[in-house]
């Protein structure tokens, strides 16, 4: 099994859209030029150190609870002003190194993919390793007062 998670920006315009009628979604996501950040098998991960850490909105975004299905998509839509508060909470320079206090691998077993206790710090490490996209993506969207969607699958 391989479940990996990744951004896909939207317009406010383009959310509704997509809850209006599911089937708009496929072109958005096959559609490349749209600027997109990719968690691989990170996000449950991220998720746990994102609520260990109180970033709500960080790990809302990443809760398979909150997933809705659309047609073969498992997603999360992060509207622009959540998208503003999460770019806020992540444009610190410390916020990895703040994340990295909250690594647990024993409290992580049974989280996807639980390489945890096995990998150790260099499984905390390739967590880490995909908050600088992270930032540079919720901020990049943020700016231009855009949300997103979030596809696990």
């Amino acid at each position: 099994m391989s479940v990996a998670a990744s951004l896909t920006e939207l317009s406010a315009e383009e959310i509704q859209a997509c809850r209006d009628d599911p089937a708009v979604l496929p072109a958005i996501l096959t559609d490349r030029s749209r600027p997109r950040c990719g968690l691989d098998k990170a996000w449950a991960g991220l998720r746990f150190l994102f609520d260990a850490g109180d970033l709500r909105f960080e790990a809302a975004m990443l809760d398979e609870e909150l997933l809705e299905q659309f047609g073969p998509y498992q997603v999360n839509f992060v509207s622009p002003y959540v998208m503003r508060k999460i770019a806020d909470d992540l444009d610190w320079e410390g916020r990895a190194a703040d994340l990295a206090k909250h690594y647990d691998p024993e409290r992580m077993r049974g989280i996807y993919p639980d390489i945890w206790a096995r990998d150790g710090d260099d499984a905390r490490d390739y967590l880490l390793s995909f908050i600088p996209a992270l930032r540079e993506f919720t901020g990049g969207a943020a700016d231009r007062k855009a949300g997103a969607v979030v596809v696990i699958g």
